[in-house]
C-alpha cells in the first residue's frame, strides 16, 4: 500500500529566557507543558485566520539549551493537496510573512492569556486591541497583527486554559527577579519577527492560576427555562431551575419587572437570561451557577 502524500508548512520559533541563574529542571518541563497547551489551540486560530479546516498540525521540540534556557520549535502544518497548502499560503501572506506565522501566534496567545489573567471576569469582552497592546506595550519589536488576534479570540474556545498555559511558560522567567523572556521567529529575508516580554511583565503574572472563584457572564436570548424549585413570597431565594439543554438546576434571580405568579404558573417558557458561570480550583471549564432571568415569553 503506497502511504498518502502530504504536504508540509514549516514555521518555527526560539523562547529565549534572559535568567541569571540557570532554570530548574522542573520549571523547563512546565514551560514545555505550557507550550503544549497553547499549541494544542492553534488548529482552531489557524482555521479562523485563513478559513482552512482540514490543518494537520505536528509540533517538533529542535532544541532545549539550559543556562539562559532556550527553548526551538517546529511548527508543521500539514495539507492533504498541495491547492490546500498554497491556498493556505496565499491566506497567510495576506496577513504576515509565512515564516513569521508560528512566532506571532504564540506571541499572541501569551498577550491574550495574560490579558485574561489581569482580567478574569472579562473573558467574554475581550478585544483586538487588548492583545496587539498586550505585546506592544511590553515591549514588542515586531506588533502581533490585527487578523492574528482577532483569529484568536475567535479560536480560543478554553480560555481559562490559555491563561493557566500562559503561567507555565513564564515560570522559568518568574522564578528568577528580574528575568525576562523573548519569542523569536524565522528570518523572512534579512529580517525577524521578536515579541519581547520585559521583567515588568514577567512580575506582573502570577505565580499560580487562582484558585478562587472566576465568574463569567453571557446573554442568553430565547432559550428554554424549566422551573424546579418556587418561593412566591421571596424574589432573592427559594428559585431554582435549569436551562434546557445547557445546564443543571441552578439558583434563579429575576429583574424587577418579571412576574413570579407568571413564572410559577408556566414552570417551562421561553426567556431571555444572564447566565453566570464560575471558575473553580483547577478546573479548566467555567461551571454554570445561576441565571437572572431577564424577560419572559
Amino acid at each position: 500500500m503506497t502511504a498518502t502524500q502530504t504536504f508540509v508548512f514549516e514555521s518555527s520559533y526560539t523562547l529565549h529566557y534572559s535568567t541569571p541563574k540557570p532554570v530548574p529542571l522542573r520549571l523547563i518541563i512546565e514551560s514545555l507543558q505550557g507550550l503544549e497547551r497553547l499549541i494544542e489551540t492553534t488548529p482552531r486560530v489557524l482555521k479562523k485566520l485563513t478559513g482552512i479546516d482540514d490543518v494537520g498540525l505536528r509540533i517538533e521540540i529542535k532544541e532545549v539549551r539550559s543556562g539562559s534556557l532556550i527553548e526551538k520549535v517546529i511548527v508543521k502544518c500539514i495539507f492533504e493537496s498541495e491547492e490546500g497548502l498554497n491556498k493556505f499560503l496565499e491566506k497567510v501572506k495576506a496577513v504576515i510573512p509565512p515564516k513569521y506565522l508560528a512566532a506571532a501566534v504564540l506571541a499572541g496567545l501569551v498577550g491574550y492569556g495574560a490579558y485574561m489573567l489581569h482580567n478574569p471576569t472579562k473573558t467574554s469582552s475581550v478585544t483586538v486591541g487588548d492583545i496587539t497592546n498586550s505585546v506592544v506595550n511590553i515591549g514588542g519589536t515586531q506588533e502581533v497583527p490585527e487578523a492574528v488576534a482577532k483569529a484568536i479570540i475567535e479560536g480560543v474556545t478554553n480560555k481559562r486554559e490559555v491563561a493557566g498555559a500562559t503561567v507555565n511558560i513564564v515560570k522559568p522567567a518568574k522564578d528568577q527577579p528580574g528575568s525576562s523572556m523573548r519569542i523569536d521567529g524565522e528570518q523572512d529575508n534579512g529580517t525577524d519577527a521578536s515579541y519581547e516580554f520585559t521583567s515588568q511583565f514577567v512580575e506582573s503574572i502570577p505565580k499560580e492560576l487562582t484558585s478562587e472563584p472566576v465568574e463569567m457572564t453571557a446573554k442568553l436570548i430565547h432559550v428554554i427555562v424549566e422551573i424546579r424549585a418556587t418561593d412566591l413570597d421571596n424574589r432573592d431565594r427559594g428559585w431554582e431551575g435549569r436551562i434546557q439543554g445547557l445546564t443543571n438546576r441552578i439558583r434563579i434571580e429575576f429583574e424587577d419587572g418579571v412576574d413570579l405568579t407568571e413564572v410559577d404558573r408556566k414552570k417551562t417558557f421561553n426567556a431571555d437570561v444572564v447566565l453566570t458561570s464560575r471558575y473553580r480550583g483547577s478546573e479548566s471549564e467555567p461551571r454554570p451557577h445561576s441565571m437572572l432571568i431577564e424577560k419572559i415569553y
